[in-house]
């Protein structure tokens, strides 16, 4: 039972599932313009480790407002393991960037860097900032995993980068309630509930119609619908749910196909 709750706290801690979504947009990238080879481990493994150790770090910092929308602090968030765990998770992912090409280097960095700014800075209290500036930087990681750059990259990067920022845009709606009383100036905070809800359809409309136009990612399409339907019933939470499980999805079929 101890090692049950360990783990269960450790993967709320680095926050395992947003690991798993952040390195398969890394996946995609990767296979969408390179073939398959050994690079792609290291990809998923600097990716995985160094989301892990971002996002401890993220929640030593937003204690406050965790304790609001979720009810509980991580234990980890209140001893030195948790620092702990933050440098291993580091390390290793470093380790790992070391083997890939530069360019994707330079992104991991990049990615590495925007999240040390945004808990430092407190990113999340400036409105449309905040998913502006998590669009960029969890972005960066598709651009780890396409190791160049071209017109064709920067076309289903910009794809991907609006997807991320209508995850971004969804949890905020998902913790409209903790943010309100933390004063937190999110954009369903500072414009309202309702209109933050209409702006996020629209711009899953948008995201909808350029998926079409890139047959490759085709299989956003379904995931899409879904979190139309829940977007309509004003359950955030699945919209989230579903928009991670489409990228861990496409990921796998992008590997498989």
């Amino acid at each position: 039972m101890l090692l049950e709750i360990n783990f269960r706290d450790i993967s709320e801690f680095i926050r395992l599932k947003v690991c798993l979504i952040i390195s398969s947009i890394a996946i995609c990238g990767f296979l969408l313009f390179n073939s398959l080879n050994a690079t792609l481990i290291f990809i998923f493994l600097s990716s995985f480790f160094g989301t892990a150790g971002a996002y401890a770090f993220n929640n030593i910092n937003d204690k406050e407002e965790d304790l609001i929308n979720r009810k509980r602090i991580n234990p980890f968030v209140l001893n030195k393991k948790g620092l702990l765990i933050i440098a291993v998770c580091f390390i290793i992912s470093m380790i790992f960037i070391t083997l890939l090409p530069t360019f994707s280097i330079v992104f991991s960095f990049f990615g590495i860097i925007s999240s040390f700014a945004y808990s430092r800075l407190k990113i999340k209290k400036y409105s449309v900032m905040k998913n502006v500036f998590t669009a960029i930087g969890v972005g960066a990681s598709f651009l780890v995993g396409t190791t160049f750059f071209d017109m064709d990259v920067l076309w289903n990067y910009l794809i991907f980068m609006l997807f991320i920022f209508i995850l971004s845009l969804t949890s905020d709606l998902r913790d409209f309630e903790g943010d309100k009383k933390s004063n937190i100036g999110t954009l369903p905070v500072s414009i309202g509930y309702e209109k933050a809800r209409i702006f996020l359809m629209i711009l899953l409309g948008i995201f909808t119609l350029n998926v079409l136009l890139t047959f490759r990612i085709l299989v956003f399409i379904p995931f899409t619908v879904l979190m139309f339907y829940y977007l309509y019933l004003d359950k955030p939470k699945r919209v989230h749910s579903f928009g991670g499980y489409s990228l861990m999805f496409l990921a796998i079929s992008l590997f498989v196909f």
